[in-house]
C-alpha cells in the first residue's frame, strides 16, 4: 500500500455518547458498499472476506489454494482498534489497487461513512440482527406526552423525534381542506356539497371522528382499500404474455371488495388467500379467496415450453407472497443465496415448494376458452339450490339404477334358458376395414362416414385383415364428423394396432385438437411407457378421468386394443382391452366435471348465422395429432367406433367370434345389450347425468387452488432454471426460518406457512402491513422502501412507532379499519401540510412528519373524481369489469371495476402511475410528466364530465357568483375567496366570448363524449362556457393534489 490515510483528518466527528447503531447506521453502508462481494452468498465471495457476521469479521479465515493447501489470514476486523482492522485500512487507503469499493463500482465510502466505521469498530464492532428480523415485542413503551397538540399515541412517538431534531408539529389543517383529505384518504372521492354540511351541522363535538366512522364503514371505503390490493395481488383481466387474451376473474376482486367492506380480520384475510381451500370445512367465499394464488401472468403461445412457464408460475406465487407479506425480495435468492439478507437458495425453493403442489398446466388452451385447472364453479344462491336439485335427482336415479343389478337376476335367468348362444354386439356407428379406398377418402362399410388421408404421408400397406396403413407420426387418418361424444354418453371402439417399437410417447386414437394448444380437450387413447393410456378431458392435467394399463403393449405384432366408457364421468367407467381381454389399470386422474366437447352435440346449425369455420377438433384422428408425438412407423387396422358401452363379453366376440362366457360376464352382457327395463333405467340415469352435466357445465369457473393428493417434490434449481433440477437436493415445503421458526406446530403446506405469517410474533407481518398502509395514509412508508424489509432497504424513520402499530394492530385482532381510524385520528394526519421553507429544504420527504401529508391523487382518484363531481358514476357495488371508456347504464363505474388488459391497459391512467400489474406491486412510482395535464386538459373523459358538470350547474338557480360557487364546492370542496371568484368570472365571460365570435366551436366542444346528456334546454355557447370553466378547475392544484 503507498498510504494509509489516519481518521484523524475526517472533518466529520461522531458525538462520544452517541453510540453506533449498526441497524441503522453501519449496516447500511456495508450493505450498499459490501456485500455484494462479500456478503451472505458463500459461493460467490471475493478475498475470502465476508461481512455479514460478527464471527465472520473477528475470527481467523482459513482456505484452501490451489495447491490444496490450508492457508490462514487474519481477521478482518479487531473490535476496539480500527487503524489496524483490514476493512478500515481498504476503506481509508489512497491505493486505487487496494481501494474498497473497488474504483470500477463507483460506490465510494463518504467521509461521513468512514467516521461512522472508525467509531463503530472502536466500540467493539457489535452486531445486531437484522432491524425487521427482530421478534415483534409484546409490548412498546408510549414517549410521554410533548406537546398539547397530540390526538393520540401516534402523536407521542412522531413529536418524540420532532424534538429530537428541535422541530414542532404543524398547525391543524383548515377544516375544509382536513374533511376533503380523510374523505380522499379513507374512500377516493372527494366530499358532497350535502357531505360538507352534514360535517359542518355537526355540533356534537365529534364531528371529525363520527365522520371517519362513517367513512370507514362505507362502500366507497372497501373499493378504494381494494385498488391498493389489487396492485398487491397483481390484478389483471387478461393472461398477459403476447396473447394476452382476457379472462373473467372479476369474482376474486369482488371477494377482495366484501372482504374490506366486513372488515374481514386481517390474519383471516391472509389465510383464505394464501390457503382457504385447506381451511377445515371451507366454505366457497374461502376457497375463491385462494385466486390471489393464481393472478400472475400465463402463456399460450405456440412452440413455448410448458414445464419452464409453470415453473414461473410458482416462482411468481413465492414471490408475491414474499413481497405481499414479509416485504423481502426473495426473487434475488432463485439462482444463488442472496447477496444481502440471510436467505439462501434452499430457502428460496423451501418457499417455491408451498405453492408447487397444485395439478396445472403451463400454458392455458389456445383453441378453447377453457379455465386453467384447479378451478371452481362461481354460483349464486338460486343456483346453488338449482344444482342441489338436480344433484338430488341424479342420486336418485342412480341409486334405482344400482338396484336393478340385484332385481333382474330373475329375468336373467328366464332369457338365459331361451338364449341362442349367439353374441350381438349392437349400436355400431362406423366401421372401416381400410380396405375401400377411393383416392384419399377411406370409405366406410355401412357407407354413412369416410375418412381422409394424406398420400404422401400415410401409405396403405397389407394390414391385419386385407389393407392396413402405416404411419408417419406426424399425418393422422382424420375422421371428420365422426365420434362428437358428450360425458354422460358412453361409446366403445376398437382398433388394431402393430406398433414399431415401445413408445415413451404416441398418439394412437382421439378426437381433441391438440395437446397443450387445446389442453387435451376431448379423449384420446396413447402410449406412455410403452403402456396404454386412455382419457376424456377438458382441461389437462387438472380435469380430466385418466386410466393406464399396468402391462405393457407388445411391439412388432398385431394386437386389438380396444376402449369403453360407461358414461359416468369417473375414471373407473373406462376399461381397456387388449385382444378381447380386460386390462388391469392404474386410475392416475379422477376429476372430470365439464364438457370435453368443442362444439356442442346438440347445437343445430343455422346456414344463415353460424360462418364456415374449422373443422379441427370435429375430426377423429389415428396416428397422430396437432404439435405432438405420433403413432410413427407403426400400423393401423380395422376401427369399429360403438355407441355405447359394449360388455366384456361383446369386446372378447369383437376379437374372436367363438368367445367363451362366465355367467358373470353372461348377466353384464344381458344387461347392456338385452334388458328394456336395463336399458331403460340408464336412459332416464343418463337423462339426469345430462341434465346435471349442462347446468354445471354452464355455471361460470374461476382459477383457484386445490392440493394434489400425492405432493409434488421439489428440488433445487440449479441456476434458478427449470430444466436443472438439483436431484440430489429435494427440499421440504416451509419458509425461511431464519426469520421466525416454523415449528412442528405448522403443516408443511400453504396454511402452515399463512398460520406461521399471522403469529402474533412474526417479525415481518404486521410490520410489513402497517408499514402499507402507513405509506397509502402518508404518501410515504415509516420504512420507505416498502418492498425490501432486507440489509437494502430503508431503516425505519420512526421504528418504535412501527412496532406500537404493529404490536397494536395483531392485539386489536388484525382490525384494519381500527388501524386506519388511529392513524387518520392523529394530529399527525390533521395537521396542516404547509410548512416554511427552511422545514422544505431540510426535510423534503417530510420524514420526520413535521407537516401533514401532500400527495397526487392516483390515477383512479383522478378519473373517478372528474366522473364523481359531474355526477357521472354508479353507485353499484361490485360486478363484473368494464372497459374504463365504456358506459354502464349511461354512467361510467369506478376505476377499481376497470377491465385491466396487461398489454393494453388504459393509457390515461397508465400515465398517472397505475401497475401494469405484471407483478406484485407494494409501491407505486411517484411521476410528474407533461402528458399528465396534457391529459386533464384534452382527455374526452375529462371534457365529458366538464360538460355533465356544466349542465348540473345551469340546472341550479342563481346568478354567476352563485353557480361559480357552488361548482367550485362541487369540484374543491370549499367556497371561493373573492379573488378566485373574479379570476373564474374574467374567464367565463372570456369563454363566452370566444364561442360568440367562433360559431361551431360550441358544437364541437360539446359533441365529445358517449353518456347521453340532455343539453337541448341550454344555450350551447353558455353551456361549452360553463364546461371550459369546470375543465380549468380541474386542472387546479386544488382538485388534483391530496392536501
Amino acid at each position: 500500500m503507498k498510504k494509509i490515510l489516519l481518521s484523524s483528518f475526517l472533518i466529520f466527528s461522531l458525538a462520544a455518547e452517541d453510540k453506533i447503531s449498526f441497524n441503522e447506521q453501519v449496516r447500511p453502508i456495508l450493505s450498499e458498499k459490501c456485500y455484494y462481494c462479500h456478503g451472505p452468498d458463500a459461493e460467490d465471495i471475493k478475498g475470502h472476506v465476508q461481512l455479514h457476521t460478527f464471527d465472520k469479521v473477528t475470527k481467523e479465515r482459513t482456505y484452501k489454494s490451489r495447491s490444496g493447501k490450508v492457508k490462514t489470514l487474519d481477521p478482518v476486523i479487531i473490535p476496539g482498534d480500527p487503524e489496524n482492522s483490514l476493512l478500515f485500512k481498504l476503506v481509508t487507503t489512497d491505493d486505487e489497487d487496494d481501494i474498497m469499493p473497488p474504483k470500477k463500482r463507483h460506490m465510494p465510502v463518504t467521509k461521513k461513512e468512514i467516521e461512522v466505521l472508525r467509531q463503530w469498530i472502536k466500540e467493539g464492532a457489535e452486531y445486531e440482527e437484522l432491524w425487521s428480523f427482530q421478534p415483534l415485542p409484546g409490548k412498546v413503551a408510549i414517549p410521554a406526552k410533548s406537546s398539547e397538540k397530540a390526538k393520540n399515541n401516534i402523536d407521542y412517538f412522531v413529536q418524540q423525534k420532532l424534538q429530537k431534531n428541535k422541530l414542532q408539529p404543524a398547525q391543524d389543517a383548515n377544516e375544509d381542506i382536513l374533511l376533503r383529505r380523510i374523505y380522499l384518504t379513507l374512500t377516493g372521492l372527494v366530499p358532497t356539497p350535502e357531505q360538507i354540511a352534514e360535517f359542518k351541522n355537526d355540533k356534537s363535538g365529534k364531528a371529525y371522528e363520527n365522520t371517519v366512522d362513517k367513512l370507514l364503514k362505507s362502500k366507497a371505503c372497501a373499493e378504494h382499500l381494494a385498488v391498493e390490493w389489487m396492485d398487491v395481488a397483481r390484478y389483471a383481466d387478461s393472461y398477459g404474455y403476447q396473447t394476452d387474451r382476457g379472462r373473467h376473474v372479476w369474482p376474486y376482486r369482488d371477494w377482495i371488495l366484501r372482504a374490506f367492506d366486513k372488515n374481514l380480520p386481517y390474519d383471516q384475510f391472509i389465510h383464505h388467500q394464501l390457503a382457504g381451500d385447506m381451511i377445515p370445512n371451507a366454505n366457497n367465499e374461502m376457497k375463491l379467496a385462494t385466486a390471489f394464488n393464481r393472478m400472475h401472468m400465463q402463456k399460450n403461445e405456440g412452440g413455448s415450453v410448458p414445464e419452464e412457464f409453470r415453473t414461473e408460475y410458482v416462482a411468481d406465487r413465492a414471490q408475491t407472497a414474499a413481497t405481499a407479506f414479509l416485504g423481502m425480495t426473495m426473487e434475488c435468492s432463485r439462482c444463488h443465496d442472496h447477496k444481502y439478507d440471510p436467505i439462501s437458495q434452499e430457502d428460496y425453493f423451501k418457499t417455491f415448494a408451498l405453492f408447487n403442489n397444485i395439478d396445472e398446466s403451463g400454458l392455458y388452451s389456445f383453441f378453447t376458452q377453457a379455465v386453467p385447472s384447479p378451478s371452481m364453479p362461481i354460483i349464486n344462491d338460486d343456483e346453488r339450490r338449482t344444482l342441489a336439485q338436480k344433484a338430488k335427482v341424479l342420486a336418485q336415479k342412480q341409486k334405482a339404477f344400482d338396484s336393478l343389478h340385484t332385481s333382474l337376476k330373475s329375468d336373467f335367468d328366464q332369457w338365459k334358458s331361451t338364449w341362442n348362444k349367439s353374441i350381438e354386439p349392437k349400436g355400431l356407428l362406423a366401421h372401416f376395414t381400410f380396405d375401400k379406398i377411393e383416392g384419399n377418402k377411406i370409405m366406410s362399410e355401412n357407407g354413412k362416414n369416410h375418412g381422409t388421408y394424406n398420400a404422401n404421408y400415410s401409405k396403405p400397406v397389407e394390414g391385419k385383415f386385407g389393407k392396413g396403413y402405416i404411419l408417419d407420426g406426424d399425418s393422422a387418418l382424420d375422421f371428420k364428423g365422426l365420434g362428437n361424444i358428450e360425458r354422460h354418453k358412453p361409446f366403445s371402439f376398437s382398433l388394431w394396432v402393430n406398433a414399431d417399437k415401445k413408445f415413451d410417447r404416441s398418439n394412437l386414437l382421439g378426437r381433441n385438437r391438440g395437446w397443450y394448444d387445446a389442453g387435451s380437450r376431448g379423449y384420446e387413447l396413447m402410449i406412455e411407457d410403452g403402456k396404454l393410456n386412455f382419457a376424456l378431458v377438458h382441461f389437462n392435467p387438472g380435469n380430466e378421468i385418466r386410466v393406464r394399463s399396468k402391462k405393457e403393449l407388445p411391439i412388432k405384432q398385431w394386437h386389438q386394443v380396444s376402449v369403453s366408457y360407461n358414461g359416468s364421468s369417473k375414471a373407473n367407467g373406462i376399461k381397456i382391452f387388449l385382444d378381447g381381454e380386460e386390462l388391469a389399470c392404474d386410475i392416475i386422474k379422477d376429476n372430470l366435471t365439464k364438457e370435453i366437447w368443442y362444439k356442442n352435440p346438440d347445437h343445430k346449425p343455422d346456414p344463415k348465422k353460424d360462418k364456415k369455420k374449422s373443422d379441427r377438433g370435429e375430426k377423429l384422428y389415428i396416428g397422430a395429432r396437432f404439435r405432438d408425438t405420433g403413432f410413427a412407423k407403426s400400423q393401423v387396422d380395422d376401427f369399429k367406433l360403438f355407441d355405447r358401452q359394449l360388455s366384456s363379453l361383446e369386446m372378447r366376440h369383437n376379437f374372436a367370434t367363438n368367445a367363451k362366457a362366465s355367467d358373470a360376464e353372461l348377466f353384464e352382457y344381458f344387461l347392456l345389450n338385452q334388458s328394456e327395463k336395463y336399458q331403460q333405467a340408464f336412459a332416464d340415469l343418463s337423462k339426469a347425468r345430462k341434465d346435471y352435466n349442462v347446468y354445471y357445465q354452464s355455471r361460470f369457473h374461476m382459477m383457484v387452488m386445490e392440493e394434489m393428493p400425492e405432493p409434488r417434490t421439489t428440488y433445487i434449481l440449479k441456476r434458478g432454471l427449470y430444466s436443472t433440477p438439483d436431484l440430489e437436493r429435494p427440499v421440504e415445503p416451509g419458509p425461511p426460518e431464519k426469520i421466525f421458526p416454523f415449528g412442528k406446530e405448522y403443516s408443511r403446506d400453504r396454511l402452515g406457512f399463512a398460520k406461521w405469517l399471522t403469529h402474533p410474533k412474526h417479525p415481518l407481518t404486521s410490520r410489513v402491513t402497517v408499514n402499507r398502509y402507513w405509506q397509502m395514509v402518508f404518501g410515504r412508508g415509516l420504512v420507505a422502501t416498502t418492498n425490501d424489509f432486507g440489509s437494502q432497504g430503508e431503516f425505519p424513520t420512526h421504528p418504535e412507532l412501527l412496532d406500537y402499530l404493529s404490536r397494536s394492530f395483531v392485539d386489536s385482532g388484525w382490525d384494519l379499519k381500527a388501524l386506519l381510524k388511529q392513524m387518520v385520528m392523529s394530529h399527525t394526519f390533521r395537521q396542516s401540510s404547509k410548512a416554511p421553507a427552511n422545514l422544505l429544504a431540510s426535510d423534503p420527504e417530510n420524514k420526520l412528519l413535521a407537516r401533514g401529508p401532500v400527495n397526487h391523487m392516483t390515477s383512479e382518484m383522478l378519473r373517478d373524481n372528474t366522473l364523481f363531481t359531474a355526477d357521472l358514476i354508479v353507485d353499484q357495488f361490485g360486478g363484473q369489469s368494464v372497459q374504463a371508456k365504456n358506459l354502464w347504464r349511461n354512467k361510467y363505474r369506478r376505476s377499481v371495476y376497470t377491465y385491466w388488459k396487461r398489454n393494453d391497459p388504459n393509457p390515461e391512467m397508465l400515465i398517472f402511475g397505475t401497475p401494469r400489474r405484471q407483478i406484485c406491486s407494494v409501491k407505486r412510482e411517484k411521476t410528474s410528466t407533461p402528458l399528465q395535464p396534457l391529459v386533464l386538459m384534452n382527455s374526452p373523459l375529462v371534457s365529458e364530465s366538464a360538460k355533465s358538470a356544466a349542465v348540473n350547474t345551469l340546472t341550479k338557480e342563481g346568478d354567476d357568483n352563485a353557480r361559480l360557487n357552488k361548482l367550485y364546492i362541487q369540484l374543491i370542496s370549499k367556497e371561493l375567496s373573492p379573488k378566485q371568484l373574479e379570476l373564474l368570472k374574467s374567464l367565463l365571460n372570456d369563454q363566452r366570448q370566444y364561442f360568440k365570435e367562433n360559431k361551431t366551436a360550441a358544437d364541437q366542444y360539446l359533441k365529445v363524449g358517449k353518456s347521453k346528456i340532455d343539453i337541448t334546454k341550454f344555450d350551447k355557447n353558455e353551456l361549452a362556457s360553463w364546461a371550459v370553466l369546470a375543465n380549468t378547475i380541474v386542472n387546479l392544484d386544488s382538485f388534483y393534489m391530496v392536501r
